[in-house]
């Protein structure tokens, strides 16, 4: 590895203890990004941060202050990256949970550069059908959208920080990768086995959804109907704008 990948962590400044402690021990350099607090965002900037009509119709629901607070804590990196010429960079949440072995899989990030555009290093749940097929080691780079999403950690090239910030306002949770790879074309893989977990007390950042799990996920049964139909109409859209 020729050099390191820029490192960004996402937290609250009572929160900056365990990822740096974490970082250092493997020797890993990184930047302590301020995280936005969505229950101080203006009822103004709330509405300018998203999109009413997209929102609820690719999540069921509206965003809560905390989502919208996280989403925009993403987005202020993914837009640094771009300022800033980054080719590459990987992207924490305060909850990250780094295995011993972390830096190891840093160089086979890195050489993922055509071939992904996001690599997850976490998700809720490592598929069992994988898990019985991979073996502890070494670490793979696999196609990967995720069915149990999460932005606790992953890797972002420049190519996928444009795809995500096509639109100027949030359309759905920044942690929903399958919309991402549907909507805006992201190409997402992971690494396996993952190499980060997760921290069993999220912090305030983290925990981007509020009440009820079911206040979280919004209407399962509409999105169940509504997102195939939106698949085939931006497939038709994407189709027609080749031709």
């Amino acid at each position: 590895m020729n050099r390191q990948a820029p490192i960004y962590v996402i937290n609250m400044a009572k929160d900056t203890a365990s990822m740096a402690q974490q970082l250092a021990a493997q020797g890993l350099d990184f930047e302590r990004v301020e995280a936005v607090v969505g229950r101080e965002l203006t009822a103004e900037q709330r509405r300018a941060s998203y999109s009413k009509f997209w929102y609820s119709l690719l999540m069921g629901r509206q965003p809560s202050a905390a989502e919208l607070g996280c989403n925009l804590s993403h987005r202020m990196i993914w837009k640094m990256m771009l300022d800033r010429g980054q080719e590459w960079a990987i992207i924490f949440e305060d909850d990250a949970l780094l295995s011993p072995e972390f830096s190891n899989a840093m160089p086979l990030f890195e050489k993922s550069t055509e071939a992904y555009d996001v690599v997850q290093f976490y998700s809720l749940k490592q598929p069992d059908i994988l898990k019985a097929k991979l073996p502890d080691t070494p670490y793979r780079l696999m196609s990967y959208s995720g069915a149990n999403p999460t932005a606790t950690a992953y890797g972002l090239r420049a190519s996928g920080a444009k795809k995500l910030l096509k639109y100027r306002r949030i359309i759905f949770t920044n942690d929903k990768w399958v919309l991402a790879r549907a909507f805006l074309g992201v190409k997402c893989g992971a690494i396996f086995p993952f190499p980060v977990g997760m921290h069993q007390t999220h912090s305030a950042l983290s925990t981007i959804g509020e009440g009820s799990s079911a206040k979280r996920q919004g209407n399962i049964a509409w999105r169940i109907c509504v997102l195939p139909v939106l698949r085939v109409v931006r497939a038709v859209c994407l189709k027609l704008r080749d031709v």
